[in-house]
């Protein structure tokens, strides 16, 4: 039997079976699609710079276009989901004739070419992207504008060491929490969270630090998720104690009723 002798060039990503039915059972097909468009160029996890535009041209096809805006929330989700480690290197800005009244309700969202809102990203032509409504939906919770990840951003401090020490023992041990549960899906394993979070990442920037700011977004989300579902319950509470006096008030007239006509026949 001859061997074929000849080897393929190139890198390789080693797919798991496993891997492959998480990501079809958490991601939707455009983030799935994104997201081993990524690893397949970087399988070592050493980090790599794409662009935004240059993923949907390659992804798309002659019966489907795939947007800028679909690529750019599913790089959003993989990011949330912990899948990627996401870092934002350049925008191109476009301020609107509206002026700065315009950005009242607005909330910005970055491609890689231009700063569209949601109104925008739900433009007619994503009417030909099959995936864009449910990457779109994936991703509205985690979307945040520049100024919130500025505002949240911890205090300068110069290395890892200064700022861990300035968060409480029970903030610590949430922020390594969660941290770990934002990096167990990277392709590269993370065995030592805190050597890997004093390092800085491929843009130059503290790795804790960027963590943080997410950490401090991803608290937010879940107050306003605990905010709303408290509101939620205190209406049911409500709402069915107004039927149980209801009620209450229904049986009291019917036994009522039925004390007056029973006197009434005697």
């Amino acid at each position: 039997m001859t061997q074929n002798s000849s080897k393929i060039q190139g890198k390789f990503y080693p797919l798991q079976h496993e891997e492959w039915l998480k990501a079809c059972r958490e991601l939707t097909p455009a983030q799935r699609d994104v997201l081993y468009y990524i690893r397949t160029l970087d399988p070592y996890g050493d980090g790599v710079e794409l662009s935004v535009s240059g993923i949907a041209r390659q992804l798309s096809t002659e019966n489907k276009e795939v947007h800028r805006s679909t690529v750019s929330r599913a790089l959003k989700a993989l990011d949330y989901k912990g899948f990627i480690d996401l870092e934002l290197l350049k925008v191109q800005v476009k301020i609107l004739a509206g002026g700065l009244h315009c950005c009242d309700e607005t909330t910005l969202l970055p491609t890689d070419n231009t700063v569209a809102s949601p109104q925008q990203a739900r433009s007619l032509r994503n009417k030909r992207d099959h995936d864009a409504t449910s990457a779109i939906a994936t991703q509205q919770p985690s979307s945040e504008s520049p100024t919130q990840s500025q505002s949240s951003s911890p205090k300068t401090y110069k290395t890892y060491s200064d700022f861990i020490k300035t968060l409480s023992e029970e903030e610590r041990a949430n922020f390594w929490k969660f941290c770990e549960e934002k990096t167990k899906n990277l392709s590269q394993p993370v065995n030592d969270i805190e050597a890997w979070l004093a390092h800085k990442n491929k843009a130059g920037r503290n790795r804790w630090e960027v963590y943080y700011e997410k950490y401090l977004a991803s608290k937010q989300v879940q107050a306003k998720k605990t905010e709303t579902k408290n509101a939620r319950d205190e209406f049911r509470r409500e709402i069915e104690e107004r039927q149980q006096q209801a009620q209450r008030a229904w049986f009291e007239s019917q036994s009522q009723n039925l004390v007056e006509n029973t006197g009434g026949a005697t």
